[in-house]
């Protein structure tokens, strides 16, 4: 019995050794750090817009006779990978982030500007008509967007009773911004308006 108890105590004696000799005596914390990312070069403004209705009954907007319809203007900041390390995660990227992005959405020709208007980004939206909104003092960082929605009618058209009406943003449209790219600073879209005759 006592020579089985002795046993026993240098069989865990020598687990111990063994646990010991595999952990370090002082072990270390590893933080992970996130990959390098380098930008450089100018942003790159592109607005696209969108309508959440195909038509609209044309109307009076002082008689509340009438349809509207939303259109979402989203302004992205793109950016393109350049280079990249696929073994470290540390990237290249062309763009920037870019500040007092300015834009303009003009209506047209029936459509009228009505109700809020809703903006992100640091736009300031305000209608320098009833078919003219102007925004200013946005930023967008790089690989970034913004966001405006405006709800707009149509008045009372009539024969043939019916005819696509327009919505087209232009961002940066003084230029004050230089950027990669100053061809894709226009975007469209349209709605169809009719009209009971």
């Amino acid at each position: 019995m006592f020579q089985s108890r002795i046993a026993l105590l240098t069989s865990a004696a020598a687990l111990l050794l063994a646990a010991s000799a595999a952990t370090p005596a002082s072990a270390q914390i590893v933080t992970l750090k996130p990959p390098p990312i380098t930008q450089y070069g100018p942003p790159d403004l592109v607005p696209q817009i969108t309508a959440n209705k195909s038509s609209i009954l044309a109307g009076n907007w002082a008689t509340g006779v009438y349809e509207t319809v939303l259109f979402t203007v989203t302004v992205e900041n793109r950016t393109t990978v350049v280079a990249s390390n696929p073994i470290t995660g540390a990237k290249q990227i062309a763009g920037s982030a870019a500040s007092g992005v300015s834009l303009e959405i003009d209506l047209g020709p029936n459509l009228r500007q009505a109700g809020n208007i809703g903006a992100n980004g640091g736009l300031s939206c305000l209608p320098a008509s009833s078919q003219v909104i102007q925004c200013v003092g946005g930023t967008i960082g790089a690989g970034g967007s913004a966001t405006v929605v405006i709800e707009a009618y149509a008045a009372r058209i009539y024969a043939p009773c019916w005819e696509v009406n327009y919505a087209d943003v232009g961002v940066d449209p003084n230029n004050t911004i230089a950027e990669v790219s100053e061809l894709n600073n226009r975007a469209t879209s349209s709605v169809l308006v009719t009209s009971i005759c």
